[in-house]
């Protein structure tokens, strides 16, 4: 986030009821930007917002779309600041167990 107010934006296609998971890593990886993420539907309604989680500094979920299509993720500052420390990760991954066991 290189200016005071900035908002990056993109743009993922998602089918209904697949989850996937969502992070973005700034204040873990020492930078000022304390990171807000929203996920808004074609015709710009906000379907999600997320901020820190708990004891965590840097927002993460797992969403499921409510149909097929396109949605948007966005990205800011909570305090809408900006500059060269407002550096940050974002991952979109599905949301798959990590371990399974079998009896």
């Amino acid at each position: 986030i290189e200016t005071r107010g900035e908002v990056d934006a993109y743009v993922a296609t998602f089918k209904k009821d697949e989850a996937w998971r969502l992070r973005a890593q700034s204040r873990t990886l020492g930078q000022e930007l304390d990171p807000v993420l929203t996920i808004s539907d074609a015709s710009g309604k906000q379907l999600q917002r997320i901020d820190d989680v708990g004891q965590e500094a840097d927002p993460s979920l797992v969403w499921k779309a409510p149909a097929d299509g396109d949605y948007v993720i966005r990205l800011f500052d909570l305090h809408r600041r900006g500059g060269e420390s407002f550096l940050y990760r974002l991952w979109l991954e599905p949301d798959k167990p990590e371990l399974v066991m079998r009896t």
